[in-house]
């Protein structure tokens, strides 16, 4: 059998298999379902960062919810009140974006604050560490700091400095993935506008407390003297700021000053106001 014969099935067939993909792509093209002209000035609006922190997949994901009615106008945190008075252009309609909210660590554990009771030298990661007799610090509260938020953070708002993970407040956007992430649990999301935050997140009783780290709340109540229970309150041996109230007590600067152990510290997205970072 010649080559000329073997070859001419072989050429009607790739010539056929050309055909048919042109047709599929014409296809694709003119029966493609129509993209809702807003569900894509909404998504150019947002971040495109795919954070999840919205509860959807990605930004388009979310802009399709948005303009169904399936998604609230402000619920891109990142994007903040900017992406919120953009989309509600887009939608015609009015929303108010909630009060900004960052990341901060509830932990001071520096070794110049306490130590580490093992040499671990297992996989580099808070989750791996933690499964590991909870960690090496003698805290068992502690941040570990081997960066697993650091690393999951899509903005690039954390760092591990002197064993600690510490978050820049000018870029963190509240995404609440640093909060998911964290084995310990250390990290928590507050109002970025002003309020006492405890850096400590140790539940032992005060006199270990005190014993193992520096900057641990001990449970003397001070604060709460100061800015009353309905502000800041103990328990289970560590001082919680109600961060749901929606007054400010006047002293909870103040408490910054009265703590004893200096674990408390006021954020606010003022230069000069102390701030636990």
């Amino acid at each position: 059998m010649s080559i000329q014969i073997l070859a001419l099935p072989a050429g009607v067939a790739a010539g056929l298999a050309g055909i048919l993909a042109l047709v599929l792509a014409l296809l694709s093209k003119y029966f493609a379902p129509a993209v809702d002209e807003k569900v894509s000035q909404v998504s150019d609006a947002l971040p495109g960062a795919n954070c999840g922190a919205c509860g959807f997949a990605g930004c388009m994901s979310f802009a399709e919810a948005v303009c169904a009615g399936n998604a609230p106008v402000n619920g891109c945190i990142p994007g903040g009140e900017s992406v919120t008075a953009g989309i509600s252009s887009i939608l015609g309609i009015s929303a108010i974006a909630g009060a900004k909210r960052i990341a901060a660590v509830a932990c001071n554990g520096t070794p110049e604050n306490t130590y580490n009771i093992m040499d671990y030298r297992g996989l580099n990661t808070c989750e791996a560490a933690t499964m590991f007799y909870g960690g090496e610090k003698v805290c068992s509260y502690a941040c570990l700091g081997h960066g697993d938020c650091a690393v999951k953070c899509p903005f690039g708002a954390i760092i591990v400095d002197d064993g600690i993970a510490k978050i820049n407040k000018y870029i963190c956007t509240g995404c609440g993935i640093c909060v998911e992430t964290c084995p310990k649990h250390v990290i928590h999301l507050v109002e970025a506008d002003g309020t006492a935050f405890i850096k400590c997140s140790n539940h032992d009783s005060p006199k270990v407390a005190n014993k193992i780290c520096k900057t641990s709340c001990i449970a003397c109540r001070k604060c709460v003297r100061l800015c009353g229970e309905e502000n800041i309150r103990l328990y289970d041996n560590l001082a919680i700021v109600n961060h749901d109230d929606a007054g400010v007590s006047e002293y909870e600067r103040e408490a910054v000053g009265v703590c004893p152990h200096n674990t408390i510290t006021y954020i606010s997205m003022d230069p000069n106001d102390p701030t636990y970072n």
